[in-house]
């Protein structure tokens, strides 16, 4: 089946198959699978990928491409504040990355979140993290770790361990700790940091 722009769905083939669609793998049923609603659960699904994308990349703290230095890309992604934003945030890297976080609990890292990391992730820097087990969890990966006390310093040590062609994202995974008056406040200071270098 095809899934038009006003929700229609068309047939094309009696089988299931997968679509590329951005950055997502759809699934599309089988005609015989479409009587039964599932078709509806993909319509509502697709869109919500669809407006997922819309809503959040280029803006302000959103996947917010700051700069290139020295051909590393620099991107804010302050906004990620809990699991999916974080997934999606280093779904959608495609250069090798160097990834600042600030996940404080081994309990928030799911096994999807750790087969992004070993794809997407070469170095991981860690920021106002004082849990060794998030530091031996990260280390386990096989990733180089590095750990700071402030954002300035991260992003100095993101700069030199990256690699022109990288990226250094910043998605932090959690809600703004007591450094940042909110998550714009952190943004903001990422972008700084990066213009000090």
């Amino acid at each position: 089946i095809k899934i038009m722009q006003n929700n229609k769905i068309k047939f094309i083939k009696n089988k299931p198959q997968t679509v590329k669609s951005n950055q997502y793998d759809i699934f599309t049923p089988s005609e015989n699978e479409v009587g039964n609603g599932f078709a509806r659960l993909l319509v509502a699904r697709n869109n919500a990928l669809s407006n997922l994308a819309t809503d959040f990349d280029g803006e302000a703290d959103k996947l917010e491409k700051v700069d290139t230095k020295n051909g590393i890309d620099f991107i804010n992604d302050s906004y990620a504040i809990n699991f999916n934003r974080l997934w999606y945030s280093l779904d959608a890297m495609y250069k090798p990355t160097t990834w600042i976080m600030s996940i404080n609990s081994v309990e928030d890292i799911e096994e999807s979140l750790v087969e992004l990391i070993q794809e997407k992730v070469k170095t991981i820097v860690m920021v106002n993290v004082f849990d060794s087990t998030v530091y031996n969890f990260f280390q386990s990966l096989d990733k180089t770790v590095l750990l700071t006390n402030n954002l300035e310093e991260a992003v100095r040590k993101a700069f030199y361990a990256s690699e022109p062609g990288d990226t250094v994202l910043f998605s932090p995974g959690v809600k703004t700790e007591v450094y940042y008056a909110n998550y714009h406040d952190r943004g903001e200071k990422f972008k700084n940091a990066i213009a000090q270098l």
